[in-house]
């Protein structure tokens, strides 16, 4: 009951930071690492939160962990919405969901997880829906830059090795110690995290200039871009540190890392497959539909 509650949470929290991206896109195009930068503020003011009145106690042992956590949570952010500027945004978020397989091998081979044929075979299902639910380029598009290619690499990797950390934390500290301080620990990561991103956010974004419609008033991209952030990234920082909070869960409950990862990546496009076609009325392709059904099929076999 505790893996489908946790699962089921990570997969809406997931779902809904992508459409809240979306929409902001559709407000500010050009400003996402200022949304993001927002986004992880809110989610370490949430995570300040929680800390106090649970009354969660500091371990210096953590701070080298936060410190993995939160590069890694900047790194793959950063990377992943300038991998959109540049490429397709199908192909971009199909790789970058397909990350979460690395947290599962690893359970296969450092945390002597259980594998068999069942396990094996929803692994490549997973990977078939993850290659089946991206859509073609358009026409005159490069998809594979020297750029694109780069910043995929470092997103892959980043998005891949966050939770590893949160995992590397609780078998480091213990399951008891590390709950102890698991909301400390992701105060600092955020901290962190936002500090990296709010950099980079003023070099690409800070320094741009917007002039009013009559040439006279000038205003700052950034700062104009973070006050139509807000709202959208209140929400964000909620689902965010959600989604965070359930990796905390599952690394302290023992809970098995090499499936609650496939299951939350599929189910996360599999429900925004449903939401692009409830509200944004988009139409799905036959592709993509046998991606819906493989990922299904790929939740069952690894729960098996």
């Amino acid at each position: 009951m505790l893996f489908l509650i946790v699962s089921l949470v990570s997969i809406v929290a997931l779902t809904a930071q992508g459409v809240l991206i979306k929409r902001f896109g559709d407000k500010r195009p050009g400003a996402e690492i200022t949304y993001t930068f927002a986004t992880a503020v809110c989610a370490f003011i949430l995570f300040g939160i929680i800390a106090l009145v649970s009354d969660s106690q500091f371990n210096a042992q953590s701070v080298v962990y936060s410190l993995f956590f939160a590069a890694c949570y900047a790194g793959s952010t950063i990377t992943y919405v300038l991998a959109v500027g540049c490429g397709s945004l199908a192909l971009t978020t199909t790789i970058h969901s397909f990350a979460l397989i690395i947290p599962t091998v690893l359970g296969f081979v450092l945390w002597n997880e259980p594998i068999n044929a069942f396990k094996i075979i929803g692994i490549v299902l997973f990977a078939a829906a993850l290659l089946l639910i991206g859509e073609k380029a358009e026409a005159g598009k490069k998809l594979l830059s020297t750029k694109w290619i780069i910043l995929m690499i470092i997103s892959f990797f980043c998005e891949g090795l966050a939770p590893v950390a949160i995992k590397m934390h609780s078998t480091a500290l213990g399951e008891e110690k590390a709950a102890a301080c698991n909301d400390v620990f992701m105060v600092m990561a955020y901290a962190m995290a936002f500090v990296g991103i709010f950099v980079a956010a003023l070099l690409k974004e800070g320094r741009v200039k917007i002039t009013s419609a009559d040439g006279k008033k000038q205003k700052n991209f950034m700062l104009d871009s973070l006050k139509i952030a807000l709202p959208l990234a209140s929400l964000g920082g909620l689902f965010n540190g959600l989604y965070n909070l359930m990796n905390t869960v599952v690394a302290n409950n023992k809970l098995n890392v090499s499936v609650f990862y496939p299951v939350v990546s599929a189910g996360q496009l599999i429900f925004t497959c449903i939401v692009a076609v409830i509200f944004f009325k988009e139409k799905l392709s036959v592709k993509q539909l046998c991606a819906i059904i493989c990922g299904i099929v790929a939740i069952v076999l690894l729960n098996i």
